[in-house]
């Protein structure tokens, strides 16, 4: 179960959504152990959110937030955070997405995790400039694409450079966007 879930997020990070998919239901066939079961969960809550099944992504999202606190994984938590965030954040429930941003955010931030910090970063500050919170939301995206010096991930620092941009258009600093 494990090799197959590990092989699904080498799909997943090449972009191939249904090939996560296939590797995510063997994964699932083998079993899932409780040390990779909420992120397997997460995961397929990523897929879901993808193929733009948001009733589907909610579910696994909520499947995956098995830590309460970071405790031992703090990428886990942090991760966790991120995906409840990112499918409220997409069904348009900004309310109940803001404070899971700022729960991944902290913990990524103060546990030196890169990549989570920049992913949250990059969708809250999309979140905070659907609201018209243009400041703010330059304050997060500046943070988030600071992080990228330490990824070498195109896709995290495609959504970094894009969030950037939307955050200074937001502020009317088109040139800078």
């Amino acid at each position: 179960g494990g090799v197959c879930k590990e092989t699904a997020i080498v799909y997943q990070r090449a972009g191939d959504t249904e090939g996560t998919l296939r590797y995510m239901r063997k994964a699932q066939g083998y079993g899932l152990s409780e040390g990779i079961y909420g992120r397997s969960m997460s995961v397929l809550a990523k897929c879901y959110l993808e193929r733009g099944d948001l009733d589907s992504a909610l579910y696994y999202a909520r499947k995956a937030d098995v830590l309460k606190a970071p405790g031992k994984d703090p990428f886990g938590y942090a991760n966790y955070q991120l995906v409840l965030a990112a499918v409220y954040a997409a069904r348009g429930e900004n309310d109940l997405a803001e404070p899971y941003y700022k729960r991944s955010l902290a913990v990524a931030d103060s546990s030196g995790l890169p990549e989570q910090f920049l992913n949250a970063a990059a969708g809250y500050a999309k979140l905070l400039v659907g609201q018209g919170r243009g400041a703010e939301a330059l304050d997060w995206a500046r943070k988030g694409y600071a992080a990228t010096e330490h990824t070498r991930q195109p896709g995290s620092m495609v959504k970094c450079t894009t969030a950037l941009s939307d955050a200074f258009a937001a502020n009317a600093m088109t040139d800078s966007a």
